[in-house]
């Protein structure tokens, strides 16, 4: 007798335990707009916000670290133009007057 009251008991028990969360669940899913976990509609809309994160990360990522490489590739490139410039000047190749032409566009481009 005592097993088949322990039996009774705990299918009971298990069944309000599962009745709670059942409403529990549902309580949660009218609380949220898009109803994540309920649906194609709820799994699509977080798919969508995924990728456009992971967008937005890409698109952060090159915007902070493109830019400064561009610009220090620039101020390299202008640092031997400069170099190379200083040189011609040494040796006589080009005109002081055309130094500083050079040299004005150079600074300009930077």
């Amino acid at each position: 007798m005592s097993i088949s009251a322990g039996l009774i008991y705990g299918f009971l028990l298990f069944i309000v335990i599962f009745i709670g969360m059942w409403v529990n669940a549902k309580r949660s899913a009218s609380n949220n707009p898009m109803g994540i976990g309920y649906g194609a509609k709820g799994i699509a809309e977080l798919q969508r916000q995924e990728q456009e994160s992971i967008r937005d990360a890409q698109y952060a990522h090159r915007q902070n670290f493109d830019e400064p490489r561009a610009q220090a590739k620039t101020a390299e490139s202008a640092s031997a133009r400069m170099k190379e410039l200083k040189d011609l000047r040494a040796a006589n190749m080009i005109s002081d007057s055309e130094y500083q032409q050079k040299r004005a566009e150079i600074l300009k481009d930077l």
